[in-house]
């Protein structure tokens, strides 16, 4: 049965019953543009009368016509709820003017990474011995520019730029999550803090009898998984991260190619294999669960297996004596090899671009010296006689 709307003495005003209950609900009606709408107000239960309702439409006709606030109930309500967002929002940001930088990070961006973050243990480490001691005790509005550049100035001064990069960068985090929370306006002070100039691109790649070797003495490990980590990553070019997180259901043997899933901002894709890896992954496969990674790790695995390469490494003695970081030999050179060996063999740039799944040409710049056939034709037109147009007789 269709509800019973009734009338009241006020010109767009019903209401309908209840059922057999005495409560009311109040509704308004009015026209805009020929067309009428109808809003629900409440019930009576809640306050509402004939002559409340009558007021609240005379209220939204007189917006309409003098376009001075919300013209119809929806837009009033949704005012309601933005002024209220915005008066809860100025009571965070007055709350948090005077808490310190480290108790509001303590409070709202250490919970939140220990939930969202892998590298969270390296976050609160960072805090704890740089960033707390020269900021904490400090208000976010204290937080300057001059003083981010006196603990960049001291942490290059006594650690790598490296570390201080990853210091000003967690600082930019905390200021950008807490901004997101609501608790501050600011503008973040690092974007203002000219940033130290880090040059560590792996430069250093494997030879051909230095990874022969290398892969030798990991085969003679107890446990295989250095050994088929190496043959994975220098023959796809797979970062340690992705390599780690494979699992059964991301490889296809039978049509040759590899998912990797995008983590972390880098970039997924598929990866073929060539006839090595693939052999490799076909003897893994056999003793791999179906929900299990393909190289079982902890949570600590990518460190863990940079030390066991780290530690085969100097077993062989393959980093003595060299001292700058871009030249020594380390996990992430077999990804930095797949790019070199490639480029050595004369593949273009623009292959090695989406085999290595770099978002820019530029980040595959540094394997262009590497093709030395296309420098060595370019100048070896010089040695050729210069064409004569052809005689054209008169």
């Amino acid at each position: 049965m269709a509800r019973q709307w009734i009338k009241t003495a006020y010109v767009g005003v019903r209401y309908r019953k209840d059922g057999n209950s005495t409560d009311r609900y109040f509704a308004i009606r009015y026209r805009r543009d020929g067309i009428l709408h109808e809003e629900g107000l409440g019930w009576a239960s809640e306050g509402w009368n004939a002559k409340k309702a009558s007021e609240m439409r005379a209220e939204l006709q007189r917006a309409h016509t003098t376009g001075d606030g919300p013209a119809t109930l929806a837009g009033k309500r949704e005012s309601a709820r933005i002024a209220a967002r915005e008066q809860e929002q100025a009571e965070k940001q007055r709350n948090a003017a005077g808490a310190t930088y480290k108790e509001l990070v303590e409070a709202h961006y250490i919970p939140w990474a220990e939930r969202e973050k892998k590298s969270a243990a390296a976050d609160k480490t960072r805090l704890k011995l740089h960033i707390f001691p020269v900021i904490g005790a400090l208000t976010l509005d204290e937080v300057t520019p001059q003083v981010l550049e006196a603990l960049r100035d001291k942490m290059v001064a006594s650690h790598c730029r490296a570390t201080a990069l990853q210091v000003l960068a967690l600082v930019r985090k905390t200021f950008n999550h807490l901004g997101r929370l609501g608790l501050h306006t600011l503008r973040n002070p690092v974007a203002l803090v000219k940033l130290p100039r880090l040059d560590n691109a792996c430069e250093r790649f494997f030879t051909h009898d230095e990874f022969d070797r290398f892969l030798a003495a990991a085969g003679k490990l107890g446990n295989p998984d250095l050994h088929d980590a190496c043959i994975l990553a220098v023959d796809t070019g797979l970062r340690l991260g992705e390599l780690n997180r494979l699992m059964p259901a991301d490889v296809n043997l039978e049509l040759g190619f590899l998912t990797v899933r995008e983590a972390d901002g880098k970039p997924g894709g598929v990866v073929p294999l060539n006839s090595r890896v693939r052999a490799m992954l076909q003897k893994r496969l056999l003793t791999i669960a179906p929900g299990q990674h393909i190289f079982r790790t902890t949570r600590d695995g990518d460190r863990e297996m940079s030390r066991r390469f780290t530690r085969l490494a100097r077993a062989l003695g393959l980093n003595d004596g060299v001292t700058d970081r871009r030249q020594q030999l380390t996990f992430h050179s077999l990804r930095h090899t797949f790019g070199s060996w490639l480029a050595l063999a004369d593949v273009e740039l623009y292959r090695i671009q989406k085999l290595m799944r770099h978002k820019t040409p530029a980040m595959v710049q540094r394997y262009a010296h590497l093709r030395p056939s296309w420098l060595a034709s370019d100048v070896e037109v010089l040695c050729k006689p210069p064409s004569r147009p052809d005689h054209v007789a008169d």
